[in-house]
């Protein structure tokens, strides 16, 4: 940590600014190498797509020790029993909920109890329905549950203009309750998004497509065992 301190305020303004630059796009960033006796600070952003002159926000990255390399800090593994050498139990469910430990410290709940608030209800369930399950008075109504989910636009074409280039589509991710109630899934941390080629098309973790070549592929929706599939057609 104080040599980071050190390096930055050394560093010529102009070489400050292009660093931080650097550092914001990229998804993984660690400040040592493994022979430096400094620990080694670890830090993820969210998803993005890199669209040619425009700024992107990637969002708030935390550096911290994270000896495996897996996203959780040394700090919280130890703190919810988890094994600082063992980068697979980021992906692991260990309460349960249908959230991955990862993804729970993300949130801020606790990855080693099923409901966080005490409300009765599982964190999972409370995201899916785009509840806080920090809150205890924040609750899905009984029974609810989420039925099926719809994207808009269902279907992408585009056609690439090799002088201004392609912007980003946006898709906006309506869930429907068993309830006939709609709720907006799109920056719902339980909605997951894939493209099936990223040669053709890449997706971000909040639902921007952008298209990168010709030809076609598919964008998958995902929340909890619901699925929707968006195709994708693109020309040079």
């Amino acid at each position: 940590m104080y040599r980071v301190k050190f390096f930055l305020e050394k560093m010529p303004f102009f070489d400050f600014l292009l660093t931080m630059v650097i550092i914001l796009l990229l998804n993984n960033i660690t400040s040592a190498q493994d022979n430096n006796p400094f620990p080694t600070l670890y830090g993820k952003s969210r998803t993005v797509n890199l669209v040619p002159f425009a700024t992107i926000d990637v969002g708030l990255i935390n550096l911290k020790i994270d000896t495996d390399h897996d996203g959780i800090s040394d700090e919280d593994e130890i703190r919810f029993g988890l094994n600082p050498n063992d980068p697979s139990d980021v992906d692991l469910d260990s309460d349960g909920d249908g959230l991955r430990n990862g993804d729970e410290i993300t949130l801020g709940t606790n990855p080693t109890l099923a409901d966080t608030d005490g409300d009765g209800v599982s964190d999972g369930e409370e995201i899916r329905l785009d509840f806080d399950p920090l809150d205890p008075n924040s609750t899905p109504p009984m029974g609810v549950t989420l039925t099926s989910i719809q994207v808009n636009p269902s279907i992408i074409g585009i056609a690439i203009n090799s002088i201004t280039g392609v912007r980003p589509v946006q898709l906006t991710v309506t869930g429907t309750l068993s309830d006939n109630t709609t709720i907006n899934l799109t920056n719902n941390p339980a909605t997951i998004y894939q493209s099936l080629n990223t040669n053709i098309a890449v997706v971000d973790s909040l639902g921007s497509v952008l298209v990168v070549a010709g030809g076609s592929t598919i964008v998958t929706v995902r929340n909890g065992n619901l699925t929707a599939q968006v195709p994708v057609f693109s020309s040079a």
